[in-house]
């Protein structure tokens, strides 16, 4: 049975043979700030002046359609407009972190490399990512490799997807079922038709039934491929600062791993071995797919070892969605202090159906708030907004808080308060959650002011908006428990908690 899945892998591989001019060698890598407004690109970055340069729609046209897909995966604008006599490029990020390679409008060969770093620094990032499991981990993108990324993005992007694969992958075969492969003289399970004539019956061993079939055990030949993926991860991460946190972490990780297989040899897997097995029908698991697929990432080099210098993998983070996940983390450790039962949007439990009358096909079907908390006869509508409303409203000029600003927050309060609207209870607090840098939290804890609240009781609905702030760069001190602590304070000023 053929696997879709190998097909893939396949394709991608063909797309990360093409090969291009150096960014090492030109210099071209751009680095952008997620959400952190336009940055300005002459055409000379891409070597592209004097009389060598194309008209403007020509050039732009060709520049989009080259980049399209890099670009959208990593939610980047483009604009373009003129200045001092030539084409200038505007790229504004939004809210994806990662790295794609840039391919030149006329080859359309790799050009140069564009990596987007979170605005909160990568070690809260890192830190997060840790702390929810990795359940937010980075989406590696079917592009080429991205020259002088892997100096620009920490070891722990790939790495710590990579260990949490192998781990699940080692789980998967310790636990249950493997494919055995034998020549018995009686069939057993799927006979190798192909085998028995190529290998058997050309020798005239007619007897003889190549079979593959189910059995219970640990497959000790994937636990080597693994133990050689673990060593590889583990020689990247040694390379490191020591006094990396995160890279500690993984570090302990990686040993606590590579114990479990440590009675089998390291052995290094071929391109051609991890395509046969994803063509095994049996082997259809995601543990198995992407635990192949990480070794094959470090069979390939691709930026994951202690052999990349500079190229990088493709990947994206995106963090509205990891925001989300890390909102989710303090919601279950915060209600835990009055018994509330958490409900989560993604997991389908916060849904509220609307039934139109006349019935509208094509119209809002449902309502869905990111979070529930529900406690007695309160009820917390919790929305994560991976915007800089916040700090704008609390340390920035009002002036800067341009009109666009002003009405998507608008657009943010409306959302919530027809969550609210939807809801039975004695007392609704409707929240929206928003991301803060440290210095910001320490200056908001020091002043009481994490929770902005507005009571909205009317017509008999006990009913308050709150705007919270929420930590995306979390020091020793400023854990998990600090922030419950924070959000309850806050909250119990309006009696609400």
């Amino acid at each position: 049975m053929s696997n879709p899945r190998s097909k893939t892998f396949q394709k991608n591989r063909q797309i990360f043979s093409l090969s291009g001019p150096s960014l090492e060698e030109k210099g071209r890598i751009l680095i952008l700030q997620d959400q952190a407004g336009p940055r300005r690109i002459s055409l000379a970055h891409f070597g592209l002046k004097g009389g060598n340069r194309p008209s403007w729609d020509d050039w732009g046209t060709a520049f989009q359609g080259a980049n399209a897909s890099t670009l959208q995966a990593l939610d980047v604008q483009t604009d373009f407009f003129p200045e001092k006599g030539e084409i200038a490029l505007r790229l504004t990020a939004g809210g994806t972190i990662g790295a794609v390679p840039l391919f030149a409008p006329d080859t359309r060969r790799t050009s140069g490399g564009l990596v987007v770093k979170p605005r909160f620094g990568w070690s809260g990032i890192g830190r997060i990512l840790h702390r929810i499991g990795w359940s937010a981990a980075p989406d590696l993108l079917p592009f080429p490799l991205v020259p002088g990324s892997a100096r620009e993005v920490p070891p722990w992007v790939i790495a710590g997807p990579v260990l949490r694969r192998l781990e699940a992958l080692l789980n998967e075969f310790r636990k249950g079922f493997h494919l055995c492969e034998t020549v018995p003289t009686f069939p057993r399970g799927q006979i190798l038709w192909n085998r028995y004539i190529r290998e058997e019956a050309a020798r005239g061993s007619f007897h003889r039934l190549p079979c593959r079939y189910p059995d219970l055990g640990p497959d000790l030949l994937i636990q080597s491929y693994a133990r050689w993926g673990l060593e590889k991860v583990r020689a990247s991460l040694l390379g490191e600062s020591p006094s990396d946190i995160l890279v500690e972490k993984l570090l302990e990780l990686a040993e606590k791993l590579l114990l479990t297989v440590r009675e089998v040899p390291s052995k290094e897997p071929s391109a051609g071995f991890i395509d046969r097995l994803l063509r095994i029908g049996f082997a259809h698991s995601e543990a198995f797919l992407s635990g192949l697929e990480s070794l094959r990432w470090l069979q390939e080099d691709r930026g994951l070892a202690e052999t990349a210098q500079s190229d990088g993998l493709s990947w994206r983070i995106q963090m509205p969605e990891l925001f989300e996940l890390w909102v989710g983390q303090i919601l279950q450790v915060w209600s835990r202090n009055f018994g509330g039962i958490v409900l989560s949007g993604k997991e389908g439990r916060t849904r509220l159906p609307l039934s139109w009358r006349p019935g509208a096909a094509r119209a809002l079907s449902s309502l869905v708030p990111d979070f529930l908390v529900r406690a007695g006869g309160k009820v917390f509508i919790v929305d994560a907004k991976y915007k800089a409303h916040f700090e704008k409203m609390e340390f920035g000029d009002w002036n800067d808080f341009t009109e666009q600003a002003m009405e998507t927050h608008r657009q943010d309060v409306h959302q919530v308060l027809a969550y609210a609207a939807a809801q039975e209870a004695e007392e609704i607090s409707a929240i929206l959650a928003y991301p803060v840098r440290k210095s910001a939290w320490d200056r908001l804890i020091e002043s009481g002011r994490v929770i902005h609240s507005a009571p909205m009781t009317t017509f008999g609905r006990n009913l308050t908006l709150h705007l919270a702030a929420v930590p995306l760069e979390l020091g020793d001190e400023a854990d998990l428990r600090n922030v419950c602590r924070a959000w309850r304070m806050g909250l119990e000023k309006e009696k609400i908690a």
